[in-house]
């Protein structure tokens, strides 16, 4: 089925159905930042396959990954070295999962001043989507990422602009044609046996409005 110039027109919102049905059964799947392999295991249980490349810096990370993901392939390396051009080889990628590092954000860091390169991590996810051009993006972080701005000649993020770093970074993605969407979700009111609050957001071109999970645990779910 696959020809280079159905995808041709990477940017454009709606896609046909039979296009859709390929990539979601073929395109390639990516799990940036992976750890031991949370996400990717909801990715596999949910869509029957495995997911094709796994990037992280550390070495026991990917170790961990590889065992419980066999079928993946693992690249070990830093994301600023990283080149997706090269990782990706051409391929039509359907589904770009992102977890950059949240220390820098956390309300548990408490007041020790900013690592920048680490807090400015989140543009290489855009540097990958341009790249890739999947049909579906997630993220996930600290509920704190949405304050995400610039910070002073300390290192200290700066209280007044707050969020301004944040609201550039959504709209890199709008700008490439994807309709952005987040939420907050507490683990635990969706049946996880853990309660830790997290921001988690969709990016997606196919059309397709997004539907956040149903709280089914806790005072929130429908009775």
């Amino acid at each position: 089925f696959y020809r280079q110039d159905r995808f041709a027109d990477k940017r454009r919102k709606g896609m046909d159905p039979i296009e859709l049905a390929w990539l979601r059964d073929h395109g390639m799947t990516i799990d940036l930042f992976a750890g031991g392999g949370g996400w990717s295991l909801g990715f596999e249980e949910a869509l029957g396959r495995p997911v094709d490349l796994a990037l992280n810096h550390d070495r026991h990370a990917v170790t961990l990954h590889a065992v419980n993901h066999p079928r993946t392939r693992h690249l070990c390396q830093d994301i600023y070295a990283a080149d997706p051009a090269k990782e990706i080889g051409g391929r039509p990628v359907f589904w770009l999962h992102a977890s950059p590092s949240c220390t820098q954000f956390s309300r548990s860091r408490r007041a020790l001043p900013a690592e920048k390169q680490l807090r400015e991590m989140g543009w290489k996810v855009v540097d990958w989507v341009k790249e890739a051009m999947p049909v579906i993006i997630t993220m996930e972080n600290v509920a704190e990422w949405k304050q995400w701005g610039p910070i002073d000649d300390d290192g200290y993020p700066i209280k007044e602009r707050a969020g301004e770093t944040w609201d550039r970074f959504i709209q890199a993605f709008r700008d490439l044609g994807y309709e952005m969407d987040w939420t907050i979700i507490n683990s635990a009111e969706v049946g996880a046996p853990t309660a830790r609050e997290r921001l988690i957001v969709v990016g997606r071109r196919d059309g397709i409005e997004h539907e956040w999970p149903e709280i089914t645990h806790g005072p929130l779910r429908r009775r």
